[in-house]
């Protein structure tokens, strides 16, 4: 297991030496440190891989092909036949095949079309489809929706990326307001202890009655009750995040002690209230699929063609093959088909006919939910801002309450029980604040989120 120390240098600022903290870590290098090194990012990235081998896997209908084939038959100390068929078969991406042959044939049974010169009888060979076949073909479409798989790979690797690097944001930021509620509470509950400490010894001195001590004691348990509430919660969050943390992928990282999240900023971000959408891999994976759809589409067209292919083959001697080159030694022949109902191949077409308008109707249901998603969002988000101006002020107000009551209560006119009203009030108000503030940078996430910008 490696040093906790490596992935400092990585991405924690070193802020200076302090009793609460040595080194804090901010959301966005957070963010880095996940998209480059969690396992769920290789695994997206292997799509891609995947894609572009498939694509290695289509060409390879298109590579050129080796032939060699033999027929022998002896019996009775006779040679009834032998039959050497030796070439190469060069398909192209045009529906036309090219091919070279070199045919070697003795016997004394042989058929007489089978009879070759002494030193074999070469070909040189096309043939062409003039109907199914002509302008596309299986291979052809293969390769082609190959092509698009790869680009669709990459959006889908986004939309992968998209959906981890947002869940770790947001539990980032669950870990930033447990923290800063965490302190909130410690603070809290020194305080607390420190008026406990104070009234005992003002009671000692008979200054204070031994009443004010019970309820001293008892705010100061029920702060460190709060605060015990608010370390669990942050030690939990801690760990939450702590799960992103990797090597490479392969070996998990820890945290020290002494890493602690900044606190929450909310002034800082801006986002638009009407960014457009095209660009989001949510809408981009639509257009490949309708994409792969209208490959599909055109090769089924394609099959409701007859199928008629034409072959026509030079023939030489093998013993001159330049004086034998004549247009007169020649082989040709034609192969046609076609079903009279073609019931399979319409039925085929106009189920993928209706793939296509349905994927049409997902994308555009698709693109109306993310607009109304991200306006909403938006308000969300204006309405946080808001909101945590106007719990600034309340906590800043309730505060100046705690602080003239404590002054009030130091000069004996006031009651432990008034500054515990105030504390309750402020500490209400405080953490309103942080998980309003929260709320905030996370409503920003999801807008971030549906416009893809974790991966761009």
């Amino acid at each position: 297991m490696k040093n906790i120390g490596l992935i400092m240098l990585l991405f924690w600022s070193q802020l200076g030496r302090s009793q609460d903290t040595l080194y804090q870590l901010d959301l966005e290098s957070f963010v880095v440190q996940v998209k480059e090194n969690h396992p769920l990012s290789f695994i997206a990235n292997n799509y891609i891989l995947q894609a572009d081998l498939f694509i290695v896997n289509s060409k390879g209908a298109f590579d050129p092909q080796a032939l060699a084939q033999i027929n022998q038959k002896y019996f009775d100390g006779k040679t009834y036949y032998s039959t050497i068929s030796t070439g190469v078969k060069i398909p192209t991406r045009f529906g036309v095949q090219f091919k070279g042959m070199v045919d070697w044939n003795r016997g004394d049974y042989l058929s007489p079309e089978d009879i070759t010169p002494i030193n074999g009888l070469g070909l040189l060979g096309v043939e062409l489809q003039l109907g199914r076949g002509l302008l596309t073909d299986e291979q052809r479409t293969q390769l082609k929706r190959a092509e698009n798989a790869l680009l669709l790979s990459e959006v889908e690797r986004n939309i992968a990326l998209n959906d981890l690097l947002y869940d770790a944001g947001v539990d980032f930021v669950a870990w930033q307001e447990s923290y800063n509620q965490m302190l909130l509470a410690q603070n809290m509950a020194t305080f607390a202890k420190n008026r406990f400490e104070q009234i005992k010894e003002n009671v000692f001195a008979e200054d204070r009655p031994a009443i004010d001590t019970v309820e001293a004691l008892a705010i100061y348990t029920q702060r460190l009750f709060e605060l015990n509430q608010k370390t669990l919660l942050e030690q939990n969050s801690r760990l939450k995040v702590e799960s992103y943390l990797w090597d490479q992928g392969l070996v998990p990282l820890f945290f020290d002690s002494l890493v602690n999240p900044t606190v929450l900023k909310i002034k800082e971000i801006t986002i638009s209230r009407a960014a457009a959408l095209d660009e989001t891999p949510f809408l981009q994976a639509y257009d490949f699929k309708l994409n792969d759809l209208n490959y599909e589409r055109k090769l089924k067209i394609e099959m409701l063609k007859p199928q008629l292919s034409l072959n026509y083959n030079f023939l030489q001697d093998g013993e001159n093959p330049i004086n034998s080159l004549s247009i007169n030694n020649y082989k040709w022949g034609g192969t046609f088909y076609m079903p009279i109902f073609l019931r399979k191949e319409r039925s085929s077409l106009e189920m993928t006919k209706l793939k296509i308008e349905n994927t049409k109707y997902e994308q555009s249901l698709k693109q109306r939910e993310l607009d109304i998603k991200q306006q909403q969002l938006f308000n969300e988000w204006s309405a946080h801002i808001l909101q945590s101006e106007q719990l600034e002020t309340i906590a800043e107000s309730y505060k100046q309450l705690v602080e003239g009551e404590q002054s009030l209560f130091e000069i004996g006119e006031s009651t432990v029980f008034l500054i515990n009203m105030r504390e309750i009030n402020y500490i209400n108000a405080q953490m309103k604040l942080l998980e309003t503030q929260a709320k905030t940078i996370k409503s920003y996430l999801s807008v971030r989120y549906l416009q893809g910008g974790f991966t761009r």
